[in-house]
């Protein structure tokens, strides 16, 4: 055993990131969802869109007036250059979603996907702040600027199959808040709806099977953003059983796929949904999987126990016990809004 013979401290590096702040467009019209879902023409959808391009324009000129050191310049320049090839990249979803009008409707659908979510998500935070249910749930959702441009910056390379960019990962990152989340669930809902309106093309993939693969490394935050994308899910949901017509007669749907630590492997047998079902409602611990991993109603956030997930003939079910909330358990036509998956059979 050896002795202790010195002992001293040392400090920890310490910096202070500062807080990002998103540039507010007075008057800019084209960054409110409800306006993109509605508008009539593709004329209209260019008019409400330029200003972010002109912005962030205006934003590069500022750039290269911007004095540093000597040794800085060709770091400068080359960040200058990179905004100019994002400009560019931007300018040019905006002429695609504006130049083809089934470009156009998928733009549309996706924003109204993503107003109906936010309503959602706002209308189950007030429950779960307040413990009462909103009377009426006011469609209200705002993109911050650059949501909007990263949205439209990948749009070329998601309608091009053989678009250069295809090889380009576009990373976006800020501290928690900062509304990274948003833009990739807008870019994703963009990605399912025209998959729904393009069908099956010689070189394009139909709509069946997955569309968006989210990983992530802690599985808390998996969880976290499962319940986020969930909402989005519901609306889309909700928005395509109004016509399925046009977008499809198979369910948007969302799976969590952590592991049998986290959710059940099987719906019936040993270890599986319906033994845990069966133990949560006895009162009993579960050790193993469990398929509850949403705890709220994405749509009203009324709570969701045990006796809201269902499995019965070999369907995993999820319903709300919120009288008013479309995703209550009536119909079997209603049944099909909530295709929320937490058991992992179901996935493949």
């Amino acid at each position: 055993m050896k002795l202790l013979k010195q002992l001293k401290t040392t400090f920890i590096p310490e910096y202070e990131v500062p807080a990002v702040e998103h540039l507010n467009i007075n008057g800019m019209t084209g960054l409110d969802m409800y306006v993109l879902s509605y508008l009539e023409n593709p004329t209209d959808l260019k008019k409400e869109l330029s200003p972010l391009l002109n912005k962030y324009d205006e934003w590069i000129d500022k750039q290269r007036n911007i004095e540093v050191e000597d040794n800085l310049i060709k770091q400068r320049d080359k960040h200058i250059k990179d905004m100019e090839e994002a400009y560019g990249r931007i300018k040019e979803g905006i002429d695609l979603v504006c130049d083809n009008d089934q470009y156009f409707e998928a733009f549309k659908f996706a924003n109204e996907i993503m107003l109906y979510q936010r309503s959602f998500s706002e209308a189950s935070k007030h429950y779960r702040t307040t413990g009462e249910h909103l009377k009426k749930m006011e469609l209200k959702g705002r993109w911050r600027p650059f949501q909007l441009a990263f949205i439209l910056l990948n749009i070329k390379s998601i309608i091009d199959p053989n678009c250069e960019e295809r090889d380009f990962v576009d990373l976006l990152w800020f501290p928690t808040g900062g509304g990274k989340t948003e833009a990739y669930l807008g870019l994703a809902t963009f990605v399912m709806v025209l998959r729904r309106l393009r069908g099956v093309k010689v070189g394009v993939e139909g709509y069946a099977g997955t569309t968006i693969i989210m990983r992530y490394t802690l599985r808390l935050l998996t969880i976290q953003q499962f319940q986020r994308a969930s909402a989005l899910i519901c609306a889309a949901e909700y928005l395509r059983i109004q016509n399925p017509k046009k977008w499809g007669e198979i369910s948007f749907s969302i799976g969590l796929w952590v592991g049998g630590g986290t959710t059940p492997n099987q719906l019936e047998g040993d270890d599986s949904a319906a033994e845990a079902l069966h133990k949560l409602r006895n009162n009993e611990k579960v050790y193993g999987g469990n398929p509850i991993q949403l705890h709220n109603c994405p749509r009203c956030g009324e709570e969701l126990t045990s006796k809201s997930y269902e499995i019965s003939n070999g369907v995993f079910t999820i319903h709300c016990e919120n009288s008013n909330c479309f995703f209550i358990h009536i119909t079997y036509q209603l049944i099909l809004l909530m295709k929320l998956f937490t058991v992992s059979v179901l996935l493949f």
